[in-house]
């Protein structure tokens, strides 16, 4: 025969997970009622009170949207003004960068009359320093004597012009020059504006958005509070239904009477102190292990509703039904189980099927009786 071994952690949870199952609680009566009742009044009456402060926020809203649209207003005009500002630093950029190219223009023109007449002074100089008696004797006629003399006087007149002409450019490029100062000192004082105005629609947006920030997350905070409540209210509701439940399964389940066996056998392993077949120690034995083959059918012992069918550590696969009076049967190392949970049978339906599933040496049924969670021994009740 198969041996199947848990770790001890499976058995520490089996036997929490049994002890839920094998000691239910009493059906709670009309004073237990009424406190879940109780309790479903104070969370709904909460419920109230936050939907109201809901309610408020949204009101709240509607009274500062006037205050927003102030905000939304003077956002609009100084982001408009920013806008107009940012245009004419623009503008007052390329004026300046027109002014500079210019002035860098005017200053290499200047540079070139500046060299253009100082080549001229220096041909008068060198025309007017050489003899009367050498230009006179160095003339091939008197025409070209008298042009030499005119020419010297056509290069004074020429560079007094001249001297005239670049004054006035060096008198235009001084008054550009300050013009340019004046560009750049407005500039600053536009870029300053600018900057201040940026600030203040710092400010009004920061202003809103405060405000946003805490209609939102109160109307958040209240969803969420609604949201719990209403979660707390709709499993308060689903408790006292249970509680309602359980009182008239108590009122239907009938008292038990005649306990049939589940399976027809030999009882090879009886309630109480024993040789444990697998772990080899004196331990007490919960139920009776009734010897029958695989695949043998397992009737109700008595009428009653499932209350567990599943997999259960060292059960297997297993059924529980709860009868009259707070007796509980337990049907373990079962193959598979036939019913559902609160489904109601009737003494002698088939719930299941042999196996040996679970913590089992071979093929039989565990068969348990527990009264108020306490087990008794199976075959004082068996016919």
């Amino acid at each position: 025969m198969k041996i199947k071994v848990d770790t001890t952690f499976k058995k520490i949870l089996f036997i929490i997970i049994l002890l839920m199952f094998l000691f239910p609680k009493t059906i709670k009566g009309d004073d237990d009622l009424e406190k879940e009742k109780k309790i479903l009044e104070s969370l709904k009456a909460n419920l109230k009170s936050i939907e109201s402060k809901l309610k408020e926020t949204a009101s709240y809203k509607v009274t500062i949207l006037g205050e927003l649209e102030e905000i939304e207003k003077n956002i609009k005009d100084v982001t408009l003004k920013i806008s107009d500002l940012q245009r004419k630093i623009r503008d007052k950029k390329n004026d300046i960068q027109l002014k500079e190219d210019n002035i860098a223009l005017t200053q290499i023109e200047i540079e070139k009359d500046k060299k253009s007449i100082s080549d001229k002074i220096f041909l008068i100089y060198k025309i007017k320093n050489e003899p009367p008696l050498e230009i006179y004797f160095s003339s091939k006629s008197i025409t070209d004597l008298l042009n030499r003399i005119n020419l010297i006087n056509i290069l004074i007149r020429s560079n007094k012009e001249e001297l005239d002409i670049l004054k006035e450019k060096e008198e235009k490029l001084t008054e550009e020059k300050k013009k340019l100062e004046n560009e750049k000192i407005e500039l600053e004082s536009l870029l300053k504006e600018a900057l201040s105005l940026e600030e203040s629609l710092k400010i009004e947006e920061d202003k809103r958005n405060e405000i946003i920030k805490k209609l939102r997350a109160n109307e958040e905070k209240y969803k969420v509070e609604i949201f719990n409540i209403e979660k707390q209210i709709n499993d308060q509701e689903k408790k006292i239904e249970e509680i309602i439940r359980k009182a008239e399964l108590a009122k239907k389940l009938p008292d038990v009477g005649n306990i049939i066996w589940p399976v027809i056998g030999p009882i090879v392993s009886p309630f109480g102190m024993r040789i444990h077949p697998i772990y080899g120690k004196w331990m007490f034995h919960s139920g009776a292990d009734i010897d029958v083959a695989t695949g043998t059918p397992v009737k109700a012992a008595a009428e009653g509703v499932v209350i567990y069918a599943d997999w259960l550590g060292t059960y297997g696969i297993v059924v529980f039904i709860q009868h009259g009076s707070n007796i509980t049967t337990v049907y373990a190392h079962l193959k598979y189980f036939v019913v559902e949970v609160n489904q109601y049978v009737k003494q002698g339906d088939i719930i299941g099927y042999v196996d040996n599933t679970g913590l089992s040496t071979g093929p039989h049924l565990h068969f348990e009786i527990r009264i108020d969670g306490k087990a008794v021994d199976p075959k004082k009740w068996l016919p």
